[in-house]
């Protein structure tokens, strides 16, 4: 009865601590792509110009806002591969600079960074990942409001 009752607790504890993994997984990712949609939506609301990019080679965006009357700022944020690794990183600035992925908890590979032209001031912006821990996809969207031009390369 003993053995018995002692498999049922590590049975329980091995499946709480399996389901505990999944859930920081799945926050991570969605902690992951929620943190990049804030940082390029604030980039974006007070951009001068948006550059957007979506082509196989050069997925992304270049965003640039003056920091004074003087002088201009640019940042790029941009989907690319990983170094040394198969799976997807979203970018700022440049590949010294990534803004996901590093997580041992999520682990998280980015499937989908575009972002398109609406009108002449509205940009729509998707971005799609997946947990190398679940399999699990989230798929985050929104429209943003651009002060200034907004140009497909």
């Amino acid at each position: 009865m003993l053995c018995l009752l002692t498999a049922a607790i590590c049975g329980t504890v091995v499946w709480a601590l399996d389901k505990a993994r999944d859930i920081e997984g799945d926050l991570e990712l969605l902690r992951e792509l929620s943190y990049v949609m804030e940082r390029i939506t604030a980039d974006a609301d007070f951009a001068d110009k948006v550059e957007i990019y979506n082509d196989a080679d050069n997925e992304g965006m270049r965003i640039y806002y003056r920091k004074s009357p003087n002088e201009e700022e640019k940042i790029f944020y941009g989907r690319a591969k990983a170094p040394g690794g198969n799976h997807y990183r979203i970018y700022a600035h440049d590949e010294k600079g990534p803004i996901t992925g590093d997580s041992l908890l999520g682990q998280v590979n980015i499937t989908k960074f575009k972002a398109n032209k609406v009108s002449e001031h509205i940009i729509s912006i998707e971005l799609s990942g997946i947990s190398q821990i679940t399999k699990r996809t989230y798929d985050i969207n929104t429209a943003v409001y651009v002060q200034g031009e907004i140009i497909n390369k």
